[in-house]
């Protein structure tokens, strides 16, 4: 591997801040210097990064095949051949875009040189940059219809639509950016931006790597997800959508006891999103571990089309090869779809909607084995969806959801919390700190769920919450905060969690009996306490002011003469 391979190809840091700021640039051009308005944010921008990043990533795989052939030498049909198998395959009349890295898509089409057989583009892609003997760097770029391709948008247009895996091709069937970028004919046109536009775009997401390998986190569902909270009418907000942090993804996984030794794992998220959360269990289950991460199939539910396609291309792009993405309502449609695998997912992760009115609790069969707790009223929509997920689990299987802070404690839902307890499988309560989500205020929690606990038959009872209350352990980043598990403590919270450790103030065992005697409320708050503090008994409290009150009016009794009564 060349030297500037091992410094991200020369490319700059890739951080939600950068592509942030493009982004925004992104939304300015559009509306500004292009005739869009806001419904045009979502399609064009989305449209544009996803085909960036994977053009980016099959630049990554170029530079691994060509590290393989330059064993045996590199052929140009050989090069051409290797990439046109697999998830990069195109069309017949686009092989030639092979050669094509997004340097040469923001250049074009000015890398053009003259030659005799006519006009041809020089590119500037991986194969000239690693010097393996293909001699003829120069290509001739045509369309399906041999015609030459000589605008930038044009050649976007060819290569968003050259692609012949089908996920690539929902992609940008749904988002279907390419019938808003173009040359403009006449005034009615309905193209958002042209080549003058659409130019600077290009160039600025140029200095970046795109390709999933260069990330820690997903950046590209951060910037999704604030696209849909700012320019889709408040979308998050109404259909209850809102995006898990990316510090709750990467540590609530860690709250699952993962066995690495079984075989054909299944992980799933009912309300996925882009996939975010899958794809975090997935690399937590695997630890970079290629052959774990083969043995895993992923299968998630998502209503939005637009969030199921991306959410699919962005598992696939993350090299999980078995998956099953079904796009559609988890809890009205569950029979047909996401129940098919009742009973069989081995790990879940999930952030529900909140707050949803109706969750459609009249198109439901209430008979459904999945409403064996009890049927949440039609408001209690996280109920419905905590369900779905225990129906969704295996004899061993755990989960965790996210969850607003009123499921804890909501008396509409204690019939069914308390039937939930009972089965022993909520292994865990976690409370999180305030302000960590972008567009909401709702303060949250985690239910850990085990249906294969170690201490599940200890003294043949039902076994014990662990509970943690990591309120305080946060920074500050702007006016949001950022979960630090511990912090607050300087303490493992996770260590402490699978130890099931009693730290005062912090975290404690709770029994069943004592959550009973609570009225099945499952809110830390109730339980954990500083030592230091006196725990005040109220009935306690009453019936010695009583005494006192009694004894105070004794006393004035028999002092009559005090009030020449």
């Amino acid at each position: 591997m060349r030297e500037d391979d091992n410094m991200t190809n020369g490319k700059h840091e890739f951080t939600f801040d950068k592509l942030q700021k493009v982004v925004e640039k992104f939304t300015d051009r559009i509306r500004h210097a292009g005739r869009g308005n806001s419904q045009d944010f979502m399609p064009i921008t989305v449209g544009t990064l996803m085909l960036k990043r994977i053009i980016d990533e099959r630049t990554h795989y170029k530079r691994f095949l060509i590290q393989q052939l330059s064993k045996e030498g590199v052929t140009l049909d050989a090069f051409v051949e290797k990439n046109n198998t697999g998830k990069f395959k195109v069309d017949e009349t686009a092989l030639w875009s092979f050669r094509l890295d997004w340097s040469d898509v923001a250049q074009f089409p000015g890398n053009v040189e003259h030659a005799s057989e006519g006009i041809t583009y020089t590119d500037m892609d991986c194969i000239r940059k690693h010097g393996v003997g293909v001699d003829n760097h120069a290509y001739v770029p045509v369309d399906e219809n041999g015609a030459l391709i000589t605008m930038k948008t044009g050649l976007v247009k060819f290569l968003a639509n050259s692609f012949r895996n089908e996920l690539f091709r929902q992609l940008f069937d749904v988002f279907n950016f390419t019938s808003l970028v173009g040359q403009r004919v006449s005034d009615t046109d309905r193209i958002v931006m042209d080549d003058a536009c659409f130019d600077g775009i290009l160039s600025e997401l140029d200095p970046f790597d795109f390709s999933v390998h260069q990330e820690d986190r997903d950046i590209f569902a951060d910037v999704y997800m604030e696209l849909i909270g700012n320019y889709t009418g408040g979308g998050g907000k109404q259909s209850g959508e809102f995006f898990t942090p990316p510090s709750i993804v990467q540590n609530a996984v860690r709250f699952i006891r993962f066995d690495r030794e079984l075989d054909n794992v299944k992980i799933g998220d009912p309300t996925a999103g882009v996939c975010t959360f899958a794809i975090e269990g997935v690399n937590a289950f695997s630890g970079g571990n290629q052959s774990l991460k083969d043995k895993v199939e992923v299968v998630v539910g998502e209503k939005s089309i637009r969030s199921g396609v991306l959410g699919a291309t962005n598992i696939y792009l993350n090299g999980i090869e078995k998956s099953h993405v079904y796009i559609g309502d988890s809890i009205t449609e569950y029979p047909e779809k996401l129940g098919q695998f009742s009973g069989k997912l081995d790990y879940i992760f999930a952030n529900p909607p909140y707050g949803l009115k109706d969750y459609g609790i009249d198109h439901i069969n209430k008979k459904d084995a999945v409403w064996k707790y009890g049927v949440p009223k039609k408001g209690d929509c996280e109920y419905a969806f905590l369900q779905v997920v225990m129906d969704l689990m295996n004899d061993r299987g755990q989960a965790v959801l996210v969850m607003p802070m009123n499921t804890l404690f909501k008396s509409s839902t204690k019939a069914i919390r308390k039937a939930i307890l009972e089965t022993g499988c909520v292994a865990g309560i976690v409370s999180l700190p305030p302000k960590l989500f972008q567009n909401t205020d709702i303060p949250v929690c985690l239910w850990i769920l085990d249906k294969d606990r170690p201490d599940m038959s200890v003294d043949g009872g039902t076994p014990s919450v662990m509970m943690i209350d990591s309120s305080r352990d946060f920074k500050r980043d702007g006016k949001r905060n950022i979960w630090t598990p511990g912090s607050s403590m300087n303490v493992d919270a996770f260590q402490i969690y699978h130890e099931q450790k009693n730290i005062n103030g912090y975290s404690c065992m709770v029994s069943y009996e004592q959550i009973k005697q609570s009225g099945y409320r499952l809110d830390t708050g109730a339980y954990i306490f500083n030592e230091e503090e006196e725990l005040i008994d109220i009935k306690k409290v009453r019936n010695n002011m009583r005494q006192l009150t009694k004894a105070l009016f004794a006393d004035l009794y028999g002092n009559k003469a005090l009030f020449n009564l």
